[in-house]
């Protein structure tokens, strides 16, 4: 890992004189070294359903409530508040 660092082309920041352009240059070397060594990988974080939650009483007053919300004409307050 060490020697895929040593062979990057620095020499690369010479060719230009802004400082700005040096650091994006250092930047994308480095970045894409460290993305060939570890790459970013995206994965799903669930949780098992609460417990109280599978009770079949609670599970007919949810889906009451979501019909109710259905047919409301103006959004209920538990949803107005997540927008």
């Amino acid at each position: 890992h060490l020697r895929d660092i040593r062979e990057l082309p620095f020499s690369l920041e010479y060719a230009v004189d802004d400082p700005n352009e040096k650091i994006t240059i250092l930047n994308e070397l480095l970045r894409r070294c460290i993305d060939q060594h570890a790459p970013l990988v995206r994965c799903k974080i669930t949780l098992p359903p609460a417990p109280w939650l599978q009770d079949v009483s609670i599970k007919h007053l949810q889906k009451e409530r979501e019909t109710i919300d259905d047919l409301l004409p103006i959004k209920p307050m538990h949803e107005a508040e997540s927008d």
